[in-house]
């Protein structure tokens, strides 16, 4: 599935790529909005390889980012799996995996969207996760994004989300 940038009248000041989670990537993106709103969104859960955009780059409404990433957790020996991918790790050892979610032998893809106010910075360099600040690890400006994701999808489409 493909990502857009959802966010009407916005641009990057910076763009920040790195490995997430299960050998998935994320993209951060530091928005502002034409009235002056910034914050931040990591859309992560992604496909290293379908990687649209790169640091420093600016992005716009619409803009493709990226496709949803396979979640993948590592075989344990001797565990077999329909759904086995062999990655390679170097130019003498490969690893297999499988898909972290299946449902009813379906392999789930899934985006991971975090968004942020930038009231505890707006600096990329430094980290959204927060160890100590249980039980998600993130910043204390972390937002619901629910909001944004409906005025996303009305400037998408034209409509109200169902």
């Amino acid at each position: 599935m493909k990502i857009k940038n959802v966010y009407h009248g916005i641009f990057s000041e910076s763009l920040i790529i790195y490995v997430i989670c299960c050998k998935t990537y994320q993209i951060t993106i530091k928005h502002k909005t034409s009235n002056g709103c910034q914050f931040i969104i990591r859309y992560g859960e992604v496909d290293r390889k379908s990687i649209n955009v790169k640091v420093g780059d600016v992005v716009k409404q619409g803009t493709v980012l990226a496709k949803t990433g396979l979640l993948l957790k590592e075989l344990k020996v001797g565990e077999k799996s329909v759904h086995a991918i062999e990655i390679k790790i170097n130019s003498k050892q490969t690893k297999k995996y499988k898909p972290l979610l299946t449902i009813d032998g379906h392999v789930i893809y899934m985006l991971h969207l975090e968004y942020y106010s930038g009231e505890n910075g707006l600096d990329l360099k430094n980290p959204l996760t927060n160890r100590a600040n249980l039980p998600y690890q993130r910043r204390a400006d972390l937002l619901d994004p629910l909001e944004l994701l409906k005025e996303g999808y009305r400037n998408s489409f034209s409509s109200e989300p169902q």
